[in-house]
């Protein structure tokens, strides 16, 4: 196991240096279908915590972790908000409206991840990389 982390200023710009790092971190660990996952989840939980957990105050941060095992790669997305929300069930992740506004990272996170978690400020999401 070990841990590679990313620390973002809560700015809607700095997502695009995430997408880079993360991509350049799963090259040649993971297939490209996965790898598009873990891109797209990241991305989604990342601005989320921006938008809702961080409120966008420009003087908070969202830190993301990977954490690679052996069939396993776990993101750990934490900021600095309150988090008093919830984590959508598999079933209502699995009714969502693509359009519907709110709600939606976390509901197209809940249907690529193996596995979510919410601990304390964090989200902890599980990628099965191997059959």
């Amino acid at each position: 196991m070990y841990t590679q982390t990313i620390i973002l200023q809560t700015k809607i710009e700095e997502l695009p240096k995430l997408y880079d790092w993360l991509n350049e971190q799963l090259q040649n660990k993971v297939d490209e279908k996965i790898k598009a996952r873990i891109l797209l989840v990241a991305q989604e939980l990342a601005t989320n915590s921006m938008i809702h957990g961080n409120a966008m105050d420009a003087q908070k941060e969202v830190k993301i972790e990977v954490v690679y095992f052996d069939s396993e790669i776990k993101l750990i997305i934490t900021d600095q908000g309150s988090n008093d929300y919830s984590l959508p069930s598999l079933e209502e992740s699995l009714q969502m409206d693509i359009l519907e506004e709110g709600g939606r990272g976390l509901k197209l996170a809940m249907r690529l991840a193996k596995e979510i978690k919410k601990e304390k400020s964090s989200l902890h999401i599980t990628f099965e990389i191997s059959d």
